[in-house]
């Protein structure tokens, strides 16, 4: 009997998960095995089937696990790219816009009337509110989900957003 999309998604995750423990040990990997579940715990299970297999699956959380350990909250930190294997470790067919911003009210409704002006389909959305703990120098100390009891700071709240835009040519561009 061919499992359904839940399923079939979970048994994505579980080999992600799975990779995790081969490459990192300790806190590091119970911490990046949490970011993974509540990261792609945003995302519709067709969803993650359309993104790949788990190794692309596992590169893009370990891609955002590392992108988000520095980061000031007095400035947004924005990337704008279309990932290839080589350069980031994964790859996709459209252009990512990735942002850590402290959270604010209506950042998501903001950014997506922002791509929209500019006439950019968002083909995927996952927005995360993340509780995190970070030392003077901004550097992640640890992370805890949104729902979390841990008593932090207001000022140790940020917001994630991974927005997928589709990518546009070189021609389009132009017009």
């Amino acid at each position: 009997m061919a499992l359904n999309s839940k399923d079939q998604a979970a048994e994505l995750l579980e080999k992600i998960i799975a990779r995790v423990d081969n490459h990192f040990f300790g806190v590091e990997s119970a911490q990046i095995k949490s970011f993974i579940q509540y990261f792609y715990h945003a995302v519709t299970p067709e969803e993650i089937l359309t993104w790949g297999d788990s190794v692309n699956l596992y590169h893009v959380a370990i891609f955002y696990w590392h992108w988000i350990h520095q980061y000031s909250p007095h400035q947004p930190k924005v990337q704008v790219y279309n990932p290839q294997l080589e350069p980031v470790g994964w790859q996709s067919s459209y252009t990512i816009v990735s942002i850590l911003v402290k959270e604010q009210p209506f950042l998501v409704d903001s950014l997506q009337m922002a791509l929209n002006r500019q006439g950019l389909r968002i083909h995927l959305g996952i927005y995360l509110t993340l509780k995190t703990y970070r030392d003077e120098q901004g550097q992640l100390v640890d992370i805890f989900p949104a729902d979390s009891n841990k008593l932090i700071s207001p000022e140790s709240i940020h917001a994630e957003s991974l927005i997928h835009i589709a990518r546009r040519t070189p021609r389009e561009l132009s017009v």
